[in-house]
């Protein structure tokens, strides 16, 4: 596998994720509605700038990011959300997913250091920081 595939399969989870995390936003309901409803926009908005980062990345790279629909779904790992779930349910999938997403990072982390591509290892270090930011302060709601 080369950094460009795993940059397309790090990019197609991150664009199934940012989806999902902004229907959650749309949908949750519950006590804990305004907190969850702030958290989920900010990791979407989050996403949703790192999405476009991701794609020229591979762009500069020579390769094609995915495109269309299918494309993402046949690399990502994350699956749909379900809009009837619990805000506890949405919670717990969605660190679910932030947990893939730190895999493929450290793939992709691992690939891009051996082919000697310290600027898209860089990157995966970067944003495997923050997504386990984002599973930190998830779990932390679970607590409550």
């Amino acid at each position: 596998m080369t950094t460009i595939d795993e940059l397309n399969h790090v990019f197609s989870n991150y664009y199934a994720l940012y989806l999902k995390t902004q229907s959650y936003h749309w949908h949750v309901t519950g006590p804990h509605f305004k907190n969850l409803h702030e958290q989920f926009q900010e990791q979407y908005e989050d996403l949703a700038t790192s999405v476009d980062v991701l794609a020229e990345r591979i762009v500069t790279l020579g390769g094609k990011a995915p495109g269309t629909f299918n494309a993402i779904m046949q690399y990502s790992e994350i699956k749909d959300g379900d809009v009837y779930k619990k805000a506890e349910d949405m919670v717990l999938d969605l660190i679910s997913d932030h947990e893939l997403v730190v895999k493929s990072l450290k793939r992709l982390e691992e690939i891009a250091g051996s082919e000697k591509d310290s600027v898209t290892e860089d990157l995966a270090i970067s944003r495997t920081e923050i997504h386990q930011k984002y599973i930190w302060m998830l779990s932390a709601f679970l607590e409550n």
